[in-house]
Protein backbone atom coordinates (compact mmCIF):
# COMPACT_ATOMS: atom_id res chain seq x y z
CA UNK A 1 0.00 0.00 0.00
CA UNK A 2 1.19 3.23 -1.34
CA UNK A 3 2.01 5.73 1.75
CA UNK A 4 -0.34 8.43 2.33
CA UNK A 5 1.02 12.40 2.30
CA UNK A 6 -1.84 15.42 3.81
CA UNK A 7 -1.88 18.47 2.97
CA UNK A 8 -3.31 21.76 3.83
CA UNK A 9 -3.26 24.24 0.48
CA UNK A 10 -5.98 27.47 0.48
CA UNK A 11 -7.50 25.47 3.53
CA UNK A 12 -8.76 22.86 1.37
CA UNK A 13 -7.76 19.09 3.00
CA UNK A 14 -5.20 17.55 0.60
CA UNK A 15 -4.21 13.58 0.53
CA UNK A 16 -1.90 12.29 -2.01
CA UNK A 17 -0.28 9.34 -2.80
CA UNK A 18 3.33 10.34 -3.68
CA UNK A 19 4.96 13.11 -1.88
CA UNK A 20 4.37 16.58 -3.29
CA UNK A 21 7.50 19.33 -3.68
CA UNK A 22 7.25 22.38 -1.51
CA UNK A 23 4.46 21.65 0.32
CA UNK A 24 4.55 20.69 3.89
CA UNK A 25 2.51 17.32 5.04
CA UNK A 26 0.68 17.79 8.06
CA UNK A 27 1.41 15.92 11.06
CA UNK A 28 -2.31 14.34 11.25
CA UNK A 29 -4.15 12.49 8.57
CA UNK A 30 -7.62 13.94 7.88
CA UNK A 31 -10.87 12.17 8.54
CA UNK A 32 -12.43 13.61 5.52
CA UNK A 33 -10.64 15.22 2.41
CA UNK A 34 -11.46 17.65 -0.17
CA UNK A 35 -8.50 16.91 -2.92
CA UNK A 36 -7.47 13.15 -3.66
CA UNK A 37 -4.25 13.20 -6.03
CA UNK A 38 -2.73 10.07 -7.47
CA UNK A 39 0.57 9.87 -9.62
CA UNK A 40 2.52 7.26 -10.72
CA UNK A 41 5.23 7.23 -13.49
CA UNK A 42 4.44 6.87 -17.17
CA UNK A 43 4.51 3.31 -18.45
CA UNK A 44 6.07 2.32 -21.72
CA UNK A 45 2.27 1.24 -23.01
CA UNK A 46 1.39 5.00 -21.85
CA UNK A 47 3.08 7.03 -24.65
CA UNK A 48 5.13 9.93 -23.38
CA UNK A 49 4.33 13.50 -24.40
CA UNK A 50 5.92 15.15 -26.86
CA UNK A 51 4.66 17.92 -27.01
CA UNK A 52 1.88 20.33 -24.93
CA UNK A 53 -1.68 20.03 -25.18
CA UNK A 54 -4.60 21.19 -23.08
CA UNK A 55 -7.99 20.48 -23.10
CA UNK A 56 -10.94 21.79 -20.39
CA UNK A 57 -14.52 21.11 -19.70
CA UNK A 58 -16.77 22.41 -16.81
CA UNK A 59 -15.47 19.29 -14.98
CA UNK A 60 -12.41 17.72 -16.12
CA UNK A 61 -9.00 19.15 -17.28
CA UNK A 62 -6.68 17.41 -19.59
CA UNK A 63 -3.00 18.75 -19.36
CA UNK A 64 0.11 17.18 -21.15
CA UNK A 65 3.24 18.99 -20.50
CA UNK A 66 6.18 18.11 -22.60
CA UNK A 67 9.09 16.22 -20.76
CA UNK A 68 7.30 16.33 -17.46
CA UNK A 69 3.42 14.63 -17.31
CA UNK A 70 0.46 14.06 -17.90
CA UNK A 71 -2.35 16.01 -15.48
CA UNK A 72 -5.96 15.40 -15.38
CA UNK A 73 -8.50 16.69 -13.18
CA UNK A 74 -11.95 15.72 -11.97
CA UNK A 75 -14.53 18.22 -11.07
CA UNK A 76 -11.93 19.89 -8.12
CA UNK A 77 -11.96 16.71 -6.50
CA UNK A 78 -9.15 14.47 -7.72
CA UNK A 79 -5.77 14.71 -9.47
CA UNK A 80 -4.24 12.05 -11.37
CA UNK A 81 -0.62 12.77 -12.87
CA UNK A 82 1.06 10.33 -14.94
CA UNK A 83 5.11 11.42 -14.89
CA UNK A 84 7.97 11.07 -16.18
CA UNK A 85 10.46 9.37 -14.25
CA UNK A 86 13.52 12.15 -15.52
CA UNK A 87 11.00 15.25 -14.30
CA UNK A 88 12.25 16.53 -10.91
CA UNK A 89 9.74 16.61 -8.33
CA UNK A 90 9.94 20.55 -8.73
CA UNK A 91 8.46 20.23 -12.05
CA UNK A 92 6.10 18.26 -11.58
CA UNK A 93 4.88 20.44 -8.85
CA UNK A 94 4.93 23.48 -11.28
CA UNK A 95 2.01 22.66 -13.19
CA UNK A 96 0.13 20.66 -10.32
CA UNK A 97 0.20 23.67 -7.89
CA UNK A 98 -0.37 26.03 -10.76
CA UNK A 99 -2.68 25.28 -13.64
CA UNK A 100 -4.05 22.23 -11.97
CA UNK A 101 -4.47 23.85 -8.71
CA UNK A 102 -6.24 26.95 -10.17
CA UNK A 103 -8.70 24.88 -12.05
CA UNK A 104 -9.69 22.98 -8.86
CA UNK A 105 -10.03 26.37 -7.12
CA UNK A 106 -12.38 27.44 -9.65
CA UNK A 107 -14.40 24.00 -9.64
CA UNK A 108 -14.92 24.93 -5.57
CA UNK A 109 -16.17 28.77 -6.13
CA UNK A 110 -12.75 30.21 -5.35
CA UNK A 111 -11.85 33.73 -7.01
CA UNK A 112 -8.30 32.71 -7.95
CA UNK A 113 -6.80 36.09 -8.83
CA UNK A 114 -3.05 35.73 -10.62
CA UNK A 115 -1.60 37.97 -7.52
CA UNK A 116 1.09 37.91 -4.58
CA UNK A 117 -0.59 38.72 -1.47
CA UNK A 118 0.86 40.33 1.77
CA UNK A 119 -1.00 40.90 5.82
CA UNK A 120 -0.90 44.36 6.31
CA UNK A 121 -0.67 44.68 10.66
CA UNK A 122 -3.71 45.17 12.25
CA UNK A 123 -5.63 45.05 8.67
CA UNK A 124 -6.43 42.67 5.91
CA UNK A 125 -4.63 41.55 3.01
CA UNK A 126 -2.50 43.67 -0.23
CA UNK A 127 -2.60 42.07 -3.49
CA UNK A 128 0.62 42.69 -5.88
CA UNK A 129 -0.51 42.09 -9.64
CA UNK A 130 0.82 43.00 -13.01
CA UNK A 131 2.05 41.48 -16.14
CA UNK A 132 4.62 38.64 -15.71
CA UNK A 133 7.93 40.50 -15.29
CA UNK A 134 6.62 43.69 -13.44
CA UNK A 135 7.83 42.63 -10.10
CA UNK A 136 5.32 41.02 -8.02
CA UNK A 137 7.13 38.23 -6.21
CA UNK A 138 10.24 40.44 -5.68
CA UNK A 139 7.89 42.96 -4.07
CA UNK A 140 6.37 40.32 -2.04
CA UNK A 141 10.06 39.63 -0.74
CA UNK A 142 11.07 43.02 -0.25
CA UNK A 143 7.93 43.23 1.97
CA UNK A 144 8.89 39.64 3.73
CA UNK A 145 12.27 41.19 4.50
CA UNK A 146 10.39 44.49 5.96
CA UNK A 147 8.48 41.91 8.83
CA UNK A 148 5.35 41.79 6.71
CA UNK A 149 3.56 38.49 6.43
CA UNK A 150 3.08 36.62 3.40
CA UNK A 151 -0.19 34.71 2.24
CA UNK A 152 0.36 34.23 -0.94
CA UNK A 153 2.59 34.05 -3.92
CA UNK A 154 1.58 34.00 -7.86
CA UNK A 155 -2.15 32.82 -7.10
CA UNK A 156 -4.28 34.25 -4.15
CA UNK A 157 -7.72 32.35 -3.83
CA UNK A 158 -10.93 34.38 -2.64
CA UNK A 159 -14.07 33.13 -1.89
CA UNK A 160 -16.62 35.74 -2.32
CA UNK A 161 -19.79 34.88 -0.50
CA UNK A 162 -20.92 36.61 2.42
CA UNK A 163 -17.57 38.94 3.20
CA UNK A 164 -15.35 38.48 0.41
CA UNK A 165 -11.76 36.10 2.41
CA UNK A 166 -8.95 35.61 1.17
CA UNK A 167 -7.35 31.80 2.17
CA UNK A 168 -3.65 31.43 2.29
CA UNK A 169 -1.27 29.40 0.14
CA UNK A 170 1.75 27.82 1.76
CA UNK A 171 5.17 29.58 2.30
CA UNK A 172 7.29 29.61 -0.66
CA UNK A 173 7.77 32.29 -3.60
CA UNK A 174 9.20 32.19 -7.26
CA UNK A 175 12.00 34.12 -7.97
CA UNK A 176 13.70 34.92 -11.48
CA UNK A 177 17.49 35.16 -11.37
CA UNK A 178 17.71 39.08 -11.91
CA UNK A 179 14.89 39.38 -8.86
CA UNK A 180 16.76 37.06 -6.56
CA UNK A 181 19.98 38.70 -7.50
CA UNK A 182 17.71 42.29 -6.71
CA UNK A 183 17.41 40.89 -2.98
CA UNK A 184 20.79 39.40 -2.39
CA UNK A 185 19.50 36.14 -2.38
CA UNK A 186 21.84 33.69 -3.49
CA UNK A 187 20.45 30.88 -5.99
CA UNK A 188 23.42 28.77 -5.90
CA UNK A 189 21.62 26.59 -3.10
CA UNK A 190 18.00 26.96 -4.50
CA UNK A 191 16.50 24.38 -6.71
CA UNK A 192 15.18 25.47 -10.52
CA UNK A 193 11.11 25.49 -11.00
CA UNK A 194 11.76 23.92 -14.34
CA UNK A 195 15.41 22.87 -16.55
CA UNK A 196 14.73 25.29 -19.46
CA UNK A 197 14.01 28.62 -16.84
CA UNK A 198 16.34 31.03 -14.49
CA UNK A 199 13.58 30.45 -11.94
CA UNK A 200 14.06 29.44 -8.34
CA UNK A 201 12.40 28.21 -5.44
CA UNK A 202 12.83 30.06 -2.21
CA UNK A 203 11.15 28.60 1.19
CA UNK A 204 10.05 31.22 3.44
CA UNK A 205 9.98 30.78 7.08
CA UNK A 206 6.94 29.87 9.37
CA UNK A 207 6.80 33.03 10.92
CA UNK A 208 6.73 35.04 8.08
CA UNK A 209 3.98 33.13 6.88
CA UNK A 210 0.03 33.78 8.10
CA UNK A 211 -2.01 31.49 7.85
CA UNK A 212 -5.29 32.47 8.05
CA UNK A 213 -7.90 33.42 5.86
CA UNK A 214 -8.34 37.21 5.93
CA UNK A 215 -10.37 39.67 4.50
CA UNK A 216 -9.05 42.03 1.54
CA UNK A 217 -7.76 45.53 1.68
CA UNK A 218 -6.13 46.75 -1.47
CA UNK A 219 -4.56 45.90 -4.94
CA UNK A 220 -2.01 47.18 -6.45
CA UNK A 221 -1.31 46.38 -9.71
CA UNK A 222 2.49 47.41 -11.09
CA UNK A 223 3.09 48.93 -14.53
CA UNK A 224 6.78 49.59 -16.03
CA UNK A 225 6.57 52.53 -18.09
CA UNK A 226 8.96 54.42 -19.94
CA UNK A 227 9.00 57.66 -17.65
CA UNK A 228 11.98 58.63 -14.81
CA UNK A 229 9.35 58.62 -11.52
CA UNK A 230 8.02 55.76 -9.15
CA UNK A 231 4.40 57.02 -8.76
CA UNK A 232 0.60 55.34 -7.94
CA UNK A 233 -2.95 56.41 -8.84
CA UNK A 234 -6.28 55.14 -7.33
CA UNK A 235 -8.69 53.88 -9.85
CA UNK A 236 -12.18 53.81 -9.47
CA UNK A 237 -15.79 52.17 -11.06
CA UNK A 238 -15.73 50.20 -13.90
CA UNK A 239 -11.62 50.69 -14.08
CA UNK A 240 -11.37 47.91 -10.58
CA UNK A 241 -13.58 45.29 -12.97
CA UNK A 242 -11.66 45.92 -15.63
CA UNK A 243 -7.90 45.44 -13.38
CA UNK A 244 -10.05 42.36 -11.40
CA UNK A 245 -10.92 40.80 -15.01
CA UNK A 246 -7.14 41.21 -16.25
CA UNK A 247 -5.39 39.88 -13.38
CA UNK A 248 -7.64 36.86 -12.85
CA UNK A 249 -5.76 33.50 -13.09
CA UNK A 250 -5.96 32.22 -16.42
CA UNK A 251 -8.83 34.33 -17.47
CA UNK A 252 -9.17 32.71 -20.77
CA UNK A 253 -10.61 29.48 -19.50
CA UNK A 254 -13.79 31.31 -17.96
CA UNK A 255 -15.40 30.54 -20.91
CA UNK A 256 -14.56 27.07 -21.01
CA UNK A 257 -15.25 26.42 -17.29
CA UNK A 258 -18.51 28.21 -17.63
CA UNK A 259 -17.96 30.65 -15.26
CA UNK A 260 -18.04 33.79 -17.03
CA UNK A 261 -21.55 35.15 -15.33
CA UNK A 262 -20.13 34.12 -12.17
CA UNK A 263 -16.96 35.12 -12.53
CA UNK A 264 -18.46 38.95 -13.00
CA UNK A 265 -20.45 38.81 -10.30
CA UNK A 266 -17.40 37.39 -7.82
CA UNK A 267 -15.03 40.49 -9.44
CA UNK A 268 -17.47 43.33 -9.09
CA UNK A 269 -18.68 42.23 -5.27
CA UNK A 270 -14.74 42.26 -4.79
CA UNK A 271 -14.23 45.49 -6.38
CA UNK A 272 -17.01 47.02 -3.93
CA UNK A 273 -14.93 46.48 -1.00
CA UNK A 274 -11.30 47.00 -2.55
CA UNK A 275 -9.27 49.68 -2.91
CA UNK A 276 -7.31 49.58 -6.01
CA UNK A 277 -4.10 51.08 -7.30
CA UNK A 278 -1.90 51.20 -10.17
CA UNK A 279 1.79 51.37 -9.94
CA UNK A 280 4.09 53.40 -12.43
CA UNK A 281 7.68 52.43 -12.60
CA UNK A 282 10.32 53.26 -14.45
CA UNK A 283 11.52 50.17 -17.30
CA UNK A 284 14.88 51.06 -16.44
CA UNK A 285 15.09 51.34 -12.46
CA UNK A 286 16.37 48.77 -10.97
CA UNK A 287 15.58 49.80 -7.38
CA UNK A 288 13.21 47.18 -5.38
CA UNK A 289 13.70 49.88 -2.35
CA UNK A 290 12.13 52.67 -4.09
CA UNK A 291 8.93 50.78 -5.02
CA UNK A 292 8.30 49.08 -1.45
CA UNK A 293 9.05 52.17 -0.04
CA UNK A 294 6.09 54.05 -2.01
CA UNK A 295 3.80 51.28 -1.69
CA UNK A 296 4.18 51.19 1.90
CA UNK A 297 4.47 54.24 2.74
CA UNK A 298 0.84 54.32 1.09
CA UNK A 299 -0.25 51.57 3.02
CA UNK A 300 0.39 53.33 6.42
CA UNK A 301 -2.51 55.91 5.34
CA UNK A 302 -4.97 53.01 5.51
CA UNK A 303 -4.05 51.16 9.09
Amino acid sequence: MKKRYNYLLYKLKIQSDFPIAELSPQAEAFSVTDLEIHGEELKSEYPFCITNRLRLSAEHLFLAVKNIAYYEVFKGEKITIKYNPSASPEEISLFLLGTCIGVVLYHRGFLPLHASAIKIPERGVAFFTGDSGCGKSTTLNSFINRGYKMIADDVSAIITENEPLVFPSFPRSKLWEDSAEKLQIETAGLKQVHREMKKYLYHIAENNFHDQETEPVILYEINKYPGQETYLEEVTGLEKIRILHQNTYRVQYLERLQLTKKHFKQIAKLASCLIVKKVFRPEESNSVEELANLIEKDLEKIK
